[in-house]
């Protein structure tokens, strides 16, 4: 896209997607969040992800502190073996 193309798109009214479509994910996806508000189901997919950030419940759980220990243990292992790393000796 050309600097100021979004702007002359608007002017013209051309749309970068296609309505029906646009539409079509967007009813998808508040009638999903509209069923799961009503019946309190989760699912541990992206709705749930949407729903919780919606609420402001996302945070760092114990997962990421362990995902992230995992990390640190092979970036350690992987150092050591190749010799080239200078921090973590």
């Amino acid at each position: 896209m050309l600097p100021g193309g979004t702007k002359v798109m608007r002017l013209l009214g051309i749309s970068f997607s296609k309505s029906t479509e646009t539409d079509f994910f967007y009813n998808a996806v508040m009638s999903s969040l509209k069923q799961r508000r009503e019946t309190k189901t989760r699912r541990n997919d992206l709705v749930d992800l949407m729903m919780d950030a919606m609420k402001g419940e996302l945070i760092n759980g114990k997962d990421d502190e362990v995902e992230k220990e995992q990390f640190d243990k092979v970036t350690i292992m992987l150092c050591r073996k190749t010799d080239q790393c200078v921090g973590c000796k």
